[in-house]
């Protein structure tokens, strides 16, 4: 039995408690006890799953110490600067991009600078990615984070389950979503062939810590047939995400078939008829994915709702699109502010989004848009996030908490109620940094500390 004493406590669902004590059953020390010696500090540099936690009281200390069960506590500890928050998720990273580190992006050469750059420099021999893939999943684990939904990129042979590998070997949990490309019709036809495998090993890792999913890249690089694919695979039980209505130079080309993208693509060869076609209606991202996610025949039951990332491009209309579609949407605060994204579009949506049902998570991208700063003092940090949305647009510490947290297991596929530390089955732990999250926590002046993952348990 093991008993945490903080500053305060953010549960998702029932707000703030300042200060806070919990009680914790821990099944196995494989729980990974990072930052306290006696049990296995390193249980998560060993890798594989952790063992089960039980959340079984949280409260003022008071109410804590009136519970029978404190008497059976055998290791405490105090973190009284610190604010207690569950397991942390991470709901759009890519992990396979780590080695690159974080890069200053060059506003003059656009969007397709940035693709340009991570085409140049992203390896592509399955040895050097699942090297990446490792250095992405510890620095997750630095940063407080136990579930991520990350991006399989493609590696030399095509499609790659090797970053599902190694999210397997590691101590998070988390969807690998195997990314893939294809505007032509080619590439249409022999899509079921490329992703064959993928999709029996997906069968296989239903329902486990570490599961697989399908990933059309955008609505710039996958055609009709390719997204008609993931929705269908969708609606029998697989998890899907998109990149969608990121940037000015995805809007111009969905609109017309113009613009740098247009350009770039007819260079590759792959802009035939069929794109032409699809990209001259002057529909925005949101109205051309969603309306043929909503033309797909429905099946009864057992499906999941698509992902949707970024999604800063949106319309009134478009709004009303994405409440009706049942989507999740992951938002990566970071990565806008580095594609100046506000200015093309305004500030972002998620709050009316929130307001209207729409389940939005929180996201890091990939580690090239986030500042070297903060990375080398919290690594891959979701909560970061959080704390930008904080301090930019005042949302309450509770919803930047559950947006990093619950709504993220939701989109996910996973059980919400291990992140919302409420008694019962517990993702983490996290002791966080309390400045960007609570007011008056601790004395003002030190701020920039690591956040620390206290307590690794079981997503389901």
């Amino acid at each position: 039995m093991l008993r945490v004493d903080a500053a305060a406590a953010v549960c998702p669902v029932r707000g703030v408690i300042r200060p806070a004590s919990v009680l914790v059953r821990v099944a196995a020390a494989r729980s990974c006890w990072f930052n306290e010696g006696g049990l296995a500090a390193a249980g998560a540099a060993a890798g594989g799953e952790a063992g089960p936690l039980e959340l079984l009281a949280i409260g003022t200390p008071e109410a804590v110490d009136a519970d029978p069960r404190s008497a059976s506590v055998t290791v405490q500890i105090s973190r009284p600067d610190r604010v207690l928050l569950p397991g942390l998720v991470n709901a759009h990273t890519h992990l396979d991009l780590t080695h690159i580190g974080p890069r200053e992006h060059d506003a003059g050469l656009g969007f397709l600078g940035f693709i340009d750059l991570v085409r140049s420099l992203r390896q592509t021999e399955p040895r050097a990615v699942a090297e990446s893939v490792t250095l992405g999943a510890l620095l997750s684990v630095r940063g407080g984070t136990v579930l991520v939904g990350d991006i399989a990129g493609m590696d030399a042979s095509g499609s790659s389950l090797v970053p599902w590998q190694v999210l397997r070997a590691s101590p998070l949990a988390g969807v690998s979503f195997v990314e893939y490309f294809g505007l032509s019709e080619a590439a249409a036809v022999s899509l079921p062939q490329r992703m064959a495998a993928v999709l029996e090993a997906e069968g296989k890792s239903r329902r486990q810590r570490a599961r697989l999913g399908l990933q059309p890249h955008a609505p710039y690089s996958v055609g009709a047939t390719g997204y008609a694919f993931a929705f269908n695979h969708a609606q029998a039980g697989v998890p899907v995400c998109t990149h969608l209505a990121e940037t000015i130079e995805e809007h111009s080309f969905v609109g017309t078939g113009g613009g740098s993208i247009g350009a770039f693509l007819r260079t590759l060869g792959v802009f035939g008829r069929a794109a032409a076609e699809r990209f001259s209606g002057e529909r925005t991202p949101v109205e051309l994915v969603l309306g043929e996610l909503a033309a797909m025949p429905q099946r009864e039951g057992g499906g999941c709702s698509p992902l949707l990332v970024h999604v800063a491009d949106v319309s009134d209309i478009d709004l009303e699109r994405i409440v009706a579609s049942g989507c999740s949407v992951a938002y990566c605060p970071r990565s806008a502010a580095y594609f100046g994204s506000a200015a093309h579009f305004g500030p972002h949506r998620f709050e009316e989004m929130l307001a209207r049902g729409v389940n939005v998570c929180l996201g890091t991208d990939s580690i090239v848009n986030l500042p070297m700063g903060e990375v080398e003092i919290r690594g891959l940090s979701v909560l970061d996030e959080a704390r930008l949305l904080i301090a930019q647009r005042k949302i309450p510490v509770m919803t930047a908490v559950a947006m990093a947290t619950v709504n993220g297991a939701r989109a996910l596929g996973f059980d919400p109620a291990g992140f919302s530390l409420e008694p019962g089955p517990l993702a983490g732990l996290v002791a966080a940094d309390a400045h960007g999250l609570l007011a008056g926590v601790v004395a003002e002046g030190a701020a920039g500390r690591q956040d620390e993952l206290l307590l690794i348990g079981q997503a389901r």
